[in-house]
């Protein structure tokens, strides 16, 4: 009787550990999957939103777009389609998108991003063909915030909405 009890007690010992042990990687995978989650999130919609700023300033063609945006997302992006920045020859800008929050799950096929978008620096000018002609000036980009949301389509994450949620002051920050 007293060997079965310190085999009860060894074996109870074995499985508490187990148990633990099993506890501890399960954690540990969850976290790993939701990390893959949020790393490939951010990179869809840092990437995808420098692209949507070089369409609006004509830098590259609305057919790139399609790497991180869903299909025909740009018949309901009223920006995409603004001309404020077709009169002008755009060489670079310099891209600036703060997250402010970002939500990816792997169990989920949503996720969604609270992000500030600035392009500080625009390098670029107005064409003239006559040197008595007046140069226009070039309009300042607006800074906004704005909440990203996305799909998982295939296993890919794609950006399916990005609406602005509010207007920032640059002079207030001055």
């Amino acid at each position: 009787m007293e060997t079965m009890l310190y085999v009860l007690k060894f074996l109870w010992y074995i499985f508490k550990y187990l148990i633990i042990g099993m506890l501890i990687a399960a954690v540990l995978i969850a976290g790993f999957f939701v990390a893959r989650e949020t790393a490939n999130v951010y990179i869809i919609v840092t990437e995808g939103m420098e692209a949507r700023a070089g369409t609006i300033l004509n830098l590259t063609q609305l057919e790139d777009l399609d790497k991180y945006f869903i299909a025909n997302y740009a018949v309901g992006d009223a920006e995409l389609s603004t001309d404020k920045y077709d009169e002008f020859f755009i060489r670079d800008f310099d891209y600036k998108l703060k997250i402010e929050s970002l939500w990816a799950s792997p169990w989920e096929n949503t996720a969604y991003v609270r992000a500030v978008e600035s392009v500080p620096e625009i390098d670029g000018e107005y064409p003239t063909e006559d040197e008595n002609e007046v140069p226009r000036v070039m309009p300042k980009w607006q800074s906004s915030r704005y909440t990203i949301y996305l799909e998982k389509i295939d296993d890919a994450w794609h950006i399916s909405q990005v609406v602005k949620t509010d207007i920032i002051d640059e002079t207030q920050n001055n």
